[in-house]
């Protein structure tokens, strides 16, 4: 009840205490001055859409949003609506002027459209999902619920730039980004709009078929190996690494080990013990999130010893930076 009225405060401006003075009735007049405001100074427009949006992209002169089962294209000045289609799962891929909106319907294929006119630059018509970052779209095509195939493309065009087979049951990855095993943001908040503008493709990515992962090279076009996890384990492919965190219960507590292997060999190159990376959760220490960091770096706990700050390229050591507790998220090497 407090949250409503507090809302309904900053919304309307109403003052509760009318009759008070002072620097109370100086600060209100701040408060009641910029009640209903998005933002200081104003926004150029704001509007309706037709749904719940989950994400906006700004795209050249037009303002991309996605919705549940459509996505349109509003002028950035105006507001002005400038296309809108009917779409399953849609994403943004390219950079700059290179920039497309990735539209997929279900038994239609996936098409690269323009951000200003809604008009189509390239079609993949086989494509049930598809990953979009700002140099390549991969996308996934399968014949049946197993035999697919993933295809990287140009965004500005569609050339295909290489192609792979993935084994296994491969379907069950069919949209728009759908979680690979990699990191996750550092922090939660806005999560779908930080991740609708398109980053660099990592130069290795994991693919999760069939409880195995799939070490896919994203340069050369070429699936590296499988690697299957145990069930105190987990995989996850981060810095061109093959990271494995095993957590084990004992004595009330998880132990936890942490090493790296070499995504084409399989080779240890570095492991260290009492590494958290905040992946597991629960008396049995079952690990079910990813990790949080980067592509280059990420987030670890080595218990109450102290916080570590640890980049690629250093072997996984790692230098202090603070006291660490078990609410800390310091850095650990990926190289």
């Amino acid at each position: 009840m407090l949250a409503l009225i507090i809302t309904a405060i900053l919304v309307t401006g109403w003052n509760p205490l009318p009759k008070v003075s002072g620097d109370f009735t100086d600060w209100w007049e701040k408060v009641a001055s910029s009640s209903g405001k998005l933002s200081e100074p104003e926004t150029l427009w704001s509007d309706r859409v037709g749904g719940q949006p989950s994400a906006a992209v700004i795209a050249g002169d037009a303002v991309v949003v996605q919705m549940r089962g459509t996505i349109e294209a509003r002028g950035l000045r105006s507001g002005t609506e400038l296309w809108t289609k009917e779409a399953d799962w849609a994403a943004a891929a390219g950079d700059g002027s290179n920039l497309v909106v990735i539209v997929g319907r279900r038994g239609k294929g996936l098409e690269a459209v323009d951000p200003a006119a809604g008009t189509a630059k390239w079609k993949d018509p086989d494509a049930i999902g598809a990953w979009t970052y700002r140099d390549t779209v991969l996308a996934l095509a399968c014949g049946g619920l197993s035999d697919c195939t993933l295809t990287a493309h140009a965004p500005k065009d569609g050339a295909q730039i290489w192609k792979l087979q993935l084994p296994g049951i491969g379907r069950v990855l069919a949209g728009a980004n759908n979680d690979l095993l990699g990191t996750r943001l550092l922090s939660g908040t806005f999560d779908d709009a930080v991740e609708a503008m398109p980053g660099s493709v990592p130069a290795m990515l994991g693919f999760p078929i069939d409880q195995r992962v799939q070490v896919v090279d994203t340069i050369t076009g070429k699936r590296l190996r499988t690697e299957e996890p145990t069930t105190s384990s987990r995989i996850v492919v981060v810095g061109g690494r093959v990271l494995v965190s095993t957590a084990s219960p004992k004595d009330g507590n998880c132990r936890y080990s942490l090493e790296a292997r070499d995504a084409a060999t399989g080779k240890v190159v570095w492991k260290k013990d009492g590494y958290d990376l905040r992946t597991s959760s629960g008396a049995g220490c079952e690990q079910r999130r990813d990790p949080s960091g980067t592509d280059t770096v990420i987030a670890a706990t080595r218990g109450t010893t102290g916080r570590c700050s640890c980049r690629r390229g250093t072997g996984g050591s790692c230098s202090s930076a603070g006291p660490g507790t078990r609410s800390s998220r310091p850095t650990a090497s990926t190289a």
